[in-house]
């Protein structure tokens, strides 16, 4: 389990206090479709 699944739970807000924090650098992985398709993720603003 990475970052990103671990706070998907609906409505949950989480805040993010600094770039090197995990959830960001997985959102930021999404760009790539590879990281997308092993994720089976994506980010839509």
């Amino acid at each position: 389990m990475n970052a990103y699944e671990s706070s998907r739970a609906v409505g949950q807000v989480k805040e993010v206090t600094s770039l090197a924090n995990p959830l960001v650098k997985d959102i930021k992985a999404l760009a790539l479709k590879k990281f997308r398709e092993q994720q089976n993720a994506f980010m839509a603003e």
